[in-house]
């Protein structure tokens, strides 16, 4: 396009008491589309002289898409709000799924793949209405925003002129979805918790148990921390000598936590249980492990101590 096609492109006009614009040519084609411009319309173009005064729209080169064929021809396609009640109401669908899950102490609820799922499958809902605007024939999408949800439902309301509902449907279900969530069901900040303390041999504790137990092992691989004196006291049982222990130093390099069997609990309280278990390392042999589940504001914690 060259500097003057490029002039003639920029569109101003008279609407709601105030001079809009530039827009280019494709927008004046769409404003008129939409009837936000009509016959009557004040306009003005940046390739006439500065002095020059507005025109109505009737008396200009866009006077063509004021007829019933034009607009049959170039009106743009109709674009639902399915896809926009779907964005705005997806707090408020997770806040029972995330509940369920936080409130059972399911390892799904904070895995990797479910953490990366759940916003990947919110921003292709928004790329797919994102997309379906772009094809009804607007000259601009909200497109490059659909990875940032409030953004992309905001830039949406003023492409499409149809008011920011959608919006403030968003941010009221992701307020409720933050109080429910993680004031009440999980972290009980804002109410005591609603969950009951998992049992010793819940899939989250056990795994919360591997990790402290491979944290452990890895951090005091090169000394003699708890962890360590543990394994060396058992390997000394095992084959005899403690002194064979400097033979085995390998194992603590790499060892981690297999399984933990023989899970019993010792004592409960209303915000506390205490259980053991043993540890089956991947190398070398097995280790009692104690450890305790506390109710805390904020969640649970977890303390492992060996035996």
């Amino acid at each position: 396009m060259s500097e003057s096609e490029s002039f003639e492109d920029n569109w101003y006009y008279q609407g709601n008491g105030r001079v809009l614009g530039p827009f280019k040519r494709e927008a004046m084609i769409v404003a008129i589309m939409d009837r936000d411009i009509g016959p009557d319309t004040q306009v003005w173009n940046t390739s006439w002289a500065e002095e020059a005064p507005t025109k109505p729209l009737r008396d200009t080169e866009l006077s063509d898409y004021l007829t019933s064929d034009a607009r049959e021809k170039y009106a743009p396609k109709p674009v639902t709000d399915r896809l926009a009640w779907l964005l705005a109401l997806f707090p408020v669908a997770f806040l029972f799924i995330d509940s369920a899950l936080i409130y059972s102490y399911s390892p799904i609820a904070f895995s990797n793949g479910y953490l990366f799922a759940v916003p990947i499958l919110y921003s292709l809902i928004a790329l797919v209405d994102a997309l379906s605007i772009r094809d009804s024939g607007r000259g601009k999408t909200p497109l490059y925003w659909f990875w940032i949800i409030p953004v992309y439902l905001a830039v949406r309301a003023k492409t499409l002129k149809r008011g920011m509902r959608f919006f403030w449907i968003w941010l009221v279900s992701s307020v409720l979805y933050g109080v429910v969530v993680f004031g009440i069901v999980d972290g009980g900040y804002l109410m005591p918790s609603l969950r009951p303390l998992p049992s010793c041999s819940s899939p989250m504790v056990i795994d919360t148990n591997k990790r402290l137990f491979d944290d452990a092992m890895r951090k005091n691989r090169n000394s003699y921390g708890s962890m360590i004196r543990s394994l060396q006291n058992a390997l000394s049982s095992e084959y005899g000598s403690a002194d064979y222990y400097s033979a085995y130093s390998h194992v603590s390099h790499s060892v981690k936590a297999a399984d933990i069997v023989n899970i019993q609990q010792i004592t409960e309280t209303q915000d506390t249980r205490s259980c053991q278990g043993v540890v089956i390392p991947s190398r070398g042999p097995r280790m009692m492990i104690d450890y305790s589940i506390t109710r805390r504001t904020g969640g649970v914690d977890i303390e492992m101590h060996s035996r």
